[in-house]
Order: structure tokens, then C-alpha cells, then sequence
């Protein structure tokens, strides 16, 4: 249900969306569809969700996937507001340092969560001039 981004890289000089948008490109993860959203700096009221079962209680490591920057080349990658609620109503505030990534999975936090329904919620507030959100992905931490 995302607007789409008529372009699939974004370099500098191309407008940002001002709301979440889906664009399209092969370096996206996705089994079916390759697809990234993305959306411009601004102060963290446009938010987007992931949501999983969590098949028991335990450590479990969070990782984020990166289509690689070469699609926002000449933006700044910043540091990204993430929200983690857990099926006991806990929320765990977690930053993830997009600059620090790298093309592929990237381990944003190690968590203790309940078993049950666990919520990612990444907003458009950021130091650099961009935040996507294509995948998340959890697996228990090693020793688990």
C-alpha cells in the first residue's frame, strides 16, 4: 500500500520522498519482490512497521538489512530511531547507525524478548538525510 518511487536509485540531486515510499531495486532483500522504503529526514512522526511471532522466550538477536548505499549515493546515512515493543507491552528504545553499515544483514541489538507478537517501529527521524526500512530479521542469540 506504499507510494511509489518512480526511481530505483536515489542519488543526490533526486527529491526524497516526504512519506514512506516503496522503490524498487535489485539490491533489496526480498524473495519476490526487491523492494526498499524510504522516506526523507524529519522530526519522527512518520513511522513504519514490522511485526513477527517470536516462538519463545529468549535472547534474540535484531538485524537490519542494507540494499547498499550506492542507490543513495551522495547522502548522508545517519543514525535511526527504533521503537521495539514486545508482547508484554515493553518497549526497548534502540539507535542503529545506518553509516556504520554495511550492504547485507547489519545486528542492531541483542534483546531479551517474551515469547509472542514483537513490533519494530523505525520513524523518518535521523542526523543524516534519509531512513529506509526494508527487512528485519530475528534469531535467537548465539548460546540460546
Amino acid at each position: 500500500g506504499l507510494p511509489i518511487v518512480s526511481y530505483n536509485i536515489l542519488p543526490r540531486g533526486l527529491p526524497l520522498p516526504d512519506k514512506w515510499s516503496r522503490m524498487n531495486n535489485t539490491n533489496s532483500w526480498g524473495k519476490y519482490r526487491h523492494t526498499t522504503a524510504v522516506i526523507k529526514s524529519d522530526e519522527g512522526s512518520n513511522k513504519v512497521k514490522f511485526s513477527a511471532n517470536l516462538p519463545n522466550d529468549g535472547a534474540w538477536d535484531m538485524d537490519i538489512y542494507l540494499p547498499g548505499e550506492g542507490i543513495f549515493s551522495g547522502r548522508k546515512w545517519g543514525k535511526w530511531q527504533i521503537i521495539v515493543s514486545d508482547s508484554n507491552g515493553d518497549q526497548n528504545k534502540v539507535e542503529f547507525d545506518s553509516s556504520a553499515g554495511i550492504e547485507g544483514w547489519n545486528m542492531v541489538d541483542k534483546l531479551d524478548l517474551p515469547k509472542g507478537k514483537v513490533t519494530v517501529e523505525i520513524s523518518d527521524k535521523t542526523d543524516g538525510d534519509f531512513v529506509i526500512a526494508d527487512s528485519i530479521r530475528w534469531t535467537p542469540s548465539a548460546g540460546n
